[in-house]
């Protein structure tokens, strides 16, 4: 049994690398032979090995991680357990750990993963179990099981939810972000819609509107200097509609944010995260992106 859970645990800052590792494999009920045989692979696999016989106190943090995450996970362990260590490191290191996992899989070995990454649930997990307060409150495969989880995300934010939030000028305000998604799992078209007003003189301004994931990472934004000839520039409420027939995008949950700016590129006003929106779709697969190609074989 290896557990990652505090990465480092036992480890003294006064000891080298090499000292510290004989130190944590025994913590971990290796004895030092093993370590002995083990600790070129464990040095290797920590990118670390310049600096081995230096006192772990100079190390920097993402090096004290990555040289207690080499000792855990090259013991072989038949059961591991892994609590948001997955993240260590830079992303070639981060790769290493990923690929490690994924051999014990191959192994039939037991992995114990606790982790609020969907990316990492996806990619590993066989079989997923939510928590809500200490209570299970799904049990299964692992797509469905993000779902869950951010469908309680959303009862928790609906709970709580707060006016819109927005910093708006004496020109230009967002007053209203929506999002309409079709019925068709298939493909499910989607509408994006904005609400705004001009409350003052504007000689030109423009309006950008991003979907993102819930963590925060850019999928696309449209322009409306790009796709429309011109917006109004009269006082009073208008509106922005945009619709797409298909979304490439798998299913899951999206928010919308808004953004407006003046002609001279200052911003007038903008709303994150306006409003969410989610899509399920008939085709399975992992990642952010749901394309279907035209395949052959031969």
């Amino acid at each position: 049994l290896a557990a990652l859970l505090e990465l480092g645990a036992g480890f003294h800052p006064d000891l080298t690398g090499r000292e510290n590792v004989f130190l944590n494999a025994a913590l971990l009920g290796i004895d030092k032979k093993t370590t002995q045989t083990k600790f070129e692979e464990i040095v290797d696999f920590s990118g670390v090995a310049d600096f081995i016989d230096t006192p772990v106190k100079f190390y920097s943090s993402g090096m004290y991680v990555r040289l207690a995450f080499s000792v855990a996970v090259n013991v072989d362990p038949d059961i591991l357990l892994v609590d948001e260590v997955l993240a260590v490191g830079d992303e070639p290191f981060q790769q290493k750990c990923r690929e490690k996992i994924e051999g014990f899989q191959k192994d039939g070995r037991t992995i114990v993963l606790v982790s609020h990454s969907a990316t990492d649930i996806e990619r590993l997990a066989t079989r997923a179990i939510v928590l809500d307060h200490g209570k299970v409150a799904f049990d299964g495969d692992p797509t469905l099981g993000i779902q869950e989880l951010r469908a309680g995300y959303r009862r928790a934010l609906k709970e709580s939810a707060q006016p819109l939030a927005s910093t708006p000028s004496n020109d230009i305000s967002i007053v209203g972000v929506r999002a309409e998604v079709g019925t068709n799992k298939k493909s499910p078209d989607l509408t994006l819609v904005v609400d705004y007003t001009i409350t003052g003189p504007v000689e030109d301004y423009r309006i950008n509107i991003g979907v993102d994931s819930l963590n925060g990472v850019r999928l696309f934004t449209a322009e409306s200097a790009r796709i429309l000839p011109s917006l109004p520039l009269s006082e009073g409420p208008h509106t922005i509609r945009l619709s797409y027939p298909e979304v490439p995008l798998a299913s899951g949950a999206y928010q919308v944010s808004v953004a407006a700016y003046r002609a001279d590129n200052t911003m007038a006003d903008r709303v994150s995260g306006g409003c969410e929106f989610e899509l399920s779709k008939a085709t399975g697969g992992h990642g952010l992106l749901s394309l279907v190609p035209q395949a052959h074989v031969s």
